[in-house]
Formats: C-alpha cells, structure tokens, sequence
C-alpha cells in the first residue's frame, strides 16, 4: 500500500515539473473563458472514473459561484444538449482520449452548437501524437481533435493496479488537473475566504 503513495506522489511531481507551465496557460485560458462577462457555464462530462471526477469538478466550481454541472457522456445525444447556450464550456474527461461516449458527446456538441459552445479536454498524453505529425486515419479521432483547452498529463501505463486496469493514479492526475483550474479561478475571480464561506453557511 505505501509503493501506491510513493507512486502517485513520484507521478504529480513529474507532473509539476514536466507540464507546470502548459498545465497553468491551459486553466487560465479556461477560467478566461467561463469568467467573461456575462458568466458563462461549464458542463464537465466523462464516464467510468473519469466522470467521478468530472462531478467533483463541477461541485467545486459551484462552490465558487460559478454555473456549473455534470452530464455522463452517454446521456449527450439523449437531450442534454438543449443545456447549451453560446459561450458555455463543455469539459471532457478522458484518461486515453478516445473514449467513445466522450467522442460522440464532442461531435454531437460540435453539430448542434458549432464554435458557440467551446470544448476543453482532460487526458494523459498516451494518444497523443508528436507536433507536426498528422494522426492516421486508421487511429481515430481524440479529444485534442476537439478542444481549444486541453489539460494533459503523463502517466507510465503501469502505474495504475492490475497492469493499468484499475484506476488509481490516474484518477489523481485528473484531480490534479482539476484543481490547477480550480486556482485559476480563485486567482482570476479575486475570490476571497469570506465568499467562498458565504456559500457553505453550515
């Protein structure tokens, strides 16, 4: 049980050091862009684990007084898309960036609202291609197909358990990611400790 500490504790610190400055361009971008003016919502998505955390995202950008929500992936293309209005944020998480529900979502979001509804992702590197290469059209479309911001982590495949078929590390990467969004607003909002006690009087 502690080499699972020691492991994620080594995968956030390659995290900060290899993808601080990336991660940190692509919140605030983000916050950017859910702090315009008027306010605008984000809608996190994803399946599995991913949609865990996606949830979580969603309650704690509540808890700053910013309109968010979450909608599983699979339920998009069942009249969720109705939510969207233009300048919105749809958020998808992904640990391989190919999961299909969270394709779908994304090309079902493109065909019903176009650029009006902005895409931003979070995934590990795993898929993704080298700058300058074209992906083939055998290996499908990801989620950097769709976003305009993208968090993205690096991850060994064998720090999840049971050879990667148990998330654990990823899982905290993704919340790693979450919570750099989660300053980026904090930071761009000016929040302070007596807004945020405002919302939570009990």
């Amino acid at each position: 049980p502690m080499a699972a500490l020691a492991r994620d504790a080594r995968a956030l610190a390659e995290l900060a050091a290899r993808r601080g400055p990336e991660l940190q361009r692509a919140a605030e971008g983000l916050a950017a862009a859910l702090l315009r003016q008027p306010r605008r919502a984000l809608i996190a998505t994803g399946v599995g684990k991913s949609a865990n955390v996606a949830q979580r995202c969603a309650n704690s950008l509540r808890s700053l007084s910013l309109p968010a929500s979450f909608t599983h992936a699979a339920e998009w293309g069942h009249g969720d898309l109705g939510q969207l209005a233009a300048g919105d944020v749809v958020l998808v998480l992904s640990h391989s960036g190919r999961t299909a529900e969270c394709l779908r979502a994304c090309e079902l979001v493109r065909a019903r609202h176009g650029k009006h509804v902005q895409l931003a992702g979070i995934f590990s590197s795993m898929n993704l291609l080298e700058p300058g290469r074209q992906r083939p059209e055998a290996a499908g479309r990801h989620l950097a197909d769709f976003c305009s911001h993208a968090l993205v982590y690096d991850m060994p495949r064998e720090a999840d358990l049971l050879g990667g078929r148990c998330p654990t590390t990823s899982v905290v990467l993704q919340e790693a990611c979450v919570n750099v969004i989660l300053a980026a607003v904090v930071d761009q909002a000016g929040l302070t400790e007596e807004s945020f006690r405002a919302n939570h009087p009990s």
